[in-house]
């Protein structure tokens, strides 16, 4: 598996509910520094992040212009498009979110931890 497909198979863990709900999966993919810049323009703590995402709903997404480029050897930025559809039990859209994301990936021995994430809402 080269970069692009390793990085992007992991960013969409993060988001696929089965991961979400995986406190074990969580610790051993964010790094003890992890750090957070919301679209809100709030920080948030890799514990604080873990405690969201094992309580979160379940969304299907889409993502888009995804790019992964390694900067240093073991340090890579990836870069893409976010769309969260929201829907209620009966299937029908409640929510339709945009955003930019970027994240910082290091290799830690074999395998990849995440340092840092950032989201930037696209204004609808």
């Amino acid at each position: 598996m080269d970069l692009v497909d390793e990085l992007r198979s992991l960013e969409e863990a993060l988001m696929s509910q089965p991961s979400r709900s995986d406190r074990g999966f969580l610790e051993s993919v964010l790094s003890e520094g992890f750090r957070e810049f919301s679209s809100s323009g709030r920080v948030y703590s890799r514990k604080q992040v873990i405690d969201a995402m094992v309580r979160s709903i379940s969304f299907r997404f889409r993502i888009e212009e995804f790019r992964a480029q390694m900067h240093v050897t073991g340090l890579a930025l990836v870069t893409y498009r976010l769309t969260q559809i929201i829907e209620d039990s009966d299937g029908e859209l409640v929510e339709q979110k945009n955003s930019l994301r970027s994240s910082i990936w290091m290799r830690e021995g074999s395998l990849w931890q995440l340092h840092f994430h950032q989201g930037t809402e696209i204004p609808s």
